[in-house]
């Protein structure tokens, strides 16, 4: 396939349509979760114009999502299994994929990106945060050295959140302290103000607006004033522009059940953790166990409901899991690209919560591998325990 030609700070990625479908491509922003655009692609070819070095989540219908990163020989072709990259960003996926088995421990080796790549100058710079992100997982007393960050590298670097949040990991300190932390991390590894500032940016940016923006912003406020403004605008756009926010109901939903019958979703909990998952997604797959857990542990007070956005031919992958996490309400919703769209879902895992009347109180809960996820878990708890005991006889 002929390479792409860059013009004016962007590349024309060729995009090769080997279906009879029309697909909707949404492209969005990796940080952020903000759209960029959404593409019709027909079938044939045809070009994506995307942004220089920069690294986008594609999701094409039907298709699981892609992080893709655009440079001068990028391109992709869609057959009716799979999308087909080139290779860096074939390479991308694989270096996805062993992120997140390093964080899990299923393996101790270091990512080898294919030797025809390793002298890019943007792979020189990935490959410096890879021996990082591996010291971090296997060293405990491991230090970063002064001066490793370079801005647009980090930004572009296909792991840097698991980099960031690993960098910064804690017991799970409350928001306060943990800006606070985060500030003394990057001081003692020598960052300049300026690649600070973008780090704090990123990191703080969720892909939704959730409980969690209202702590950050009074945290940022006091150690970082310059950042609170830059973020305190950035939060009040996502508002705007939010497809379903913190007060909202919960649109009516229709799915299967493992015992293969239609099934509206309801909330007979004080609270329910909706959890949207595909058996493609690793850490989905990952988290499962622990609300599993969870589920048996705390039926009288929450419920968790798992939404599966699998395509049809996953649909007995996907009843092997529910039957194995069987204290799980599951769900299969075979309407995905409407749903993700109806609710503003990007990458996955991705969880919500919602009250006894299908109030959302968090449109954006934290994964549970967070620690702030289990403490507000608790905090739920707790809470749902002193409303029932105050409903008992005699209280």
């Amino acid at each position: 396939m002929a390479g792409c030609s860059k013009h004016k700070h962007q590349f024309k990625i060729p995009i090769n349509n080997n279906t009879q479908d029309t697909l909707t491509a949404e492209i969005y922003n990796t940080w952020t979760g903000l759209t960029d655009s959404v593409l019709n692609i027909v079938p044939g070819k045809q070009t994506l114009v995307l942004d220089t070095f920069d690294l986008k989540s594609i999701y094409i219908n039907k298709y699981p999502e892609i992080t893709f990163f655009a440079w001068d020989k990028a391109h992709i072709n869609i057959t009716q299994k799979h999308i087909q990259t080139d290779s860096i960003n074939e390479a991308i996926i694989a270096h996805q994929l062993w992120t997140q088995k390093i964080a899990t421990g299923e393996t101790s080796s270091k990512f080898k990106w294919p030797g025809n790549l390793s002298n890019y100058r943007y792979i020189k710079g990935w490959i410096k945060y890879d021996d990082a992100l591996y010291g971090l997982f296997n060293d405990t007393t491991y230090q970063i050295a002064p001066n490793t960050f370079s801005g647009y590298r980090l930004k572009s670097y296909p792991a840097a959140y698991m980099l960031l949040h690993k960098y910064t990991d804690t017991t799970g300190m409350w928001i306060n302290d943990y800006v606070k932390h985060v500030l003394e991390k990057l001081n003692h590894a020598g960052t300049s103000t300026g690649v600070e500032k973008l780090f704090l940016s990123l990191y703080f940016k969720p892909h939704k607006v959730n409980l969690r923006n209202d702590s950050v912003l009074d945290a940022l406020s006091k150690y970082k004033p310059g950042v609170y403004k830059e973020l305190k605008a950035y939060y009040k756009k996502r508002v705007q522009k939010a497809s379903i926010k913190k007060g909202d109901k919960f649109p009516h939903l229709q799915g299967t059940t493992v015992n293969r019958t239609k099934s509206n979703i309801e909330f007979n909990a004080p609270y329910t953790l909706i959890d949207f998952w595909a058996t493609w997604c690793i850490p989905c797959i990952q988290q499962m166990p622990t609300l599993n857990k969870y589920a048996k542990q705390n039926k009288q007070h929450f419920e968790i409901i798992s939404i599966s956005v699998d395509s049809k031919k996953d649909f007995p992958k996907w009843l092997k899991y529910a039957h194995k996490h069987n204290a799980i309400n599951h769900i299969w919703v075979s309407d995905t690209t409407n749903v993700r769209k109806q609710l503003g879902i990007k990458g996955l895992p991705h969880m919500m919560l919602v009250d006894a009347s299908g109030t959302i109180i968090d449109p954006d809960f934290p994964h549970m591998s967070n620690p702030l996820a289990k403490k507000w878990l608790s905090a739920l708890i707790t809470k749902s325990q002193t409303t029932t005991a105050s409903l008992q006889p005699g209280s």
